[in-house]
């Protein structure tokens, strides 16, 4: 029983698998690649200044804040 840290756990709306979707770029309400995780990683990226943190999987919304 372990945490896998997954980078790039964003995707896009049209496209949930694309890889990868930089901090800077990602937008609230964007599917989660990998679910369930409760947090996301982008190293070397730092996150937007206004960080989202509430993003989808199968149409239900989950806050996901930067790790």
């Amino acid at each position: 029983m372990c945490q896998i840290g997954i980078n790039w756990s964003i995707g896009l709306p049209e496209n949930p698998d694309y890889h990868a979707v930089c901090s800077k770029d990602q937008k609230e309400g964007y599917p989660i690649r990998y679910f369930p995780s409760d947090f996301r990683l982008g190293d070397p990226l730092l996150p937007a200044d206004n960080d989202p943190k509430v993003f989808t999987n199968e149409d239900k919304r989950y806050y996901m804040p930067w790790e």
